[in-house]
């Protein structure tokens, strides 16, 4: 079923179909887990079908949340320049300035 996203309207009904005869299946299953399984396919299924109606993705926007963290993390403590104007003036003087 991951190879058939961005289908339009009518190849998505069937799609859908095929999809909801599979959760019904996970539902029916005499063991807990794909009971489990099942239900949660359930609760979320529009937006499983949106997924594969629509194929937009925002890794692009991930990827540059999860760089901005990185430089926030790489970068903590420097943005107090109160500490490096002081630890300079103490390196250079010998004294507090």
């Amino acid at each position: 079923m991951c190879r058939n996203k961005g289908k339009n309207r009518a190849a998505c009904r069937k799609l859908v179909k095929d999809l909801l005869d599979k959760v019904y299946l996970l539902k029916i299953s005499p063991f807990s887990p794909p009971k489990t399984l099942g239900k949660t396919l359930e609760k979320w299924i529009n937006p499983i079908a949106r997924m594969f109606r629509f194929d937009h993705s925002n890794g692009v926007i991930e990827g540059f949340h999860r760089k901005m963290k990185l430089i926030q993390r790489r970068a903590y403590g420097f943005m107090d320049l109160g500490i490096w104007k002081i630890t300079d003036c103490e390196l250079i003087t010998q004294k507090t300035c």
